[in-house]
């Protein structure tokens, strides 16, 4: 509970491990090339080009890869089914516990 209020805090969100893995890489890059350019001078334009037809070479090669990755990101950030929901496979129905 909020002591000066008495109003109770919010639930904390729980995210995905691997969401805070890419979001630090991100931000870990961003500041080497913040470094690089102030402190070096390197000209990051061509550095930037590459990677980005890179990308997308990457991209159109691993297309059906990165569906099934991105895919799995959804459902470990918004499940499906919770406890106690009730599950049907073919024929079957089945509550889930955990």
């Amino acid at each position: 509970m909020h002591r000066d209020l008495g109003i109770p805090h919010p639930p904390r969100a729980r995210h995905p491990k691997i969401l805070r893995d890419v979001i630090d890489v991100a931000l870990y890059l961003t500041a080497l090339a913040v470094v690089l350019r102030a402190t070096l001078k390197v000209d990051l334009g061509g550095l930037i080009a590459t990677s980005a037809v890179l990308s997308v070479v990457l991209g159109l090669a691993l297309q059906e890869t990165l569906a099934n990755l991105f895919s799995g990101l959804s459902l470990q950030i918004d499940p499906p089914f919770g406890v106690g929901d009730w599950i049907a496979v073919g024929r079957t129905w089945a509550r889930s516990r955990r």
